[in-house]
């Protein structure tokens, strides 16, 4: 499914969130395109974690598992990457089909925060 984006303004409500929220957000397409994001460029942990041997592949690995499995639940989901990094992606769905996703957060959760569960 291909549905056609004002690029411009996702921009805008994807930077009026990012400020509202303080947290990184992207848009992407039902193939992991991005189509807005802010930042626009990778954060300094994600990035020095991506250029270590081997890391890269696991980043993609795991926004790919979870993308799989926010596609089969077609519900949001949080987790976190191997390296420590706490996410949420969200399905977009139109006509009951994902037309893409939204990923917002790379933050660390309070290490106390299991036991306090």
């Amino acid at each position: 499914m291909k549905i056609v984006l004002d690029k411009q303004k996702l921009q805008e409500v994807i930077t009026s969130f990012a400020e509202i929220t303080r947290t990184n957000i992207c848009f992407f397409d039902a193939e992991m395109n991005v189509l807005a994001e802010l930042p626009q460029k990778m954060q300094p942990f994600c990035k020095r974690i991506r250029a270590a041997e081997g890391k890269l592949r696991q980043c993609l690995l795991s926004d790919e598992t979870h993308r799989k499995t926010v596609k089969k639940l077609k519900k949001p989901l949080t987790y976190t990457c191997h390296a420590g990094i706490t996410e949420t992606m969200l399905p977009v769905i139109y006509d009951n089909e994902i037309a893409g996703y939204i990923i917002f957060g790379q933050y660390r959760r309070p290490e106390n925060e299991a036991e306090a569960k």
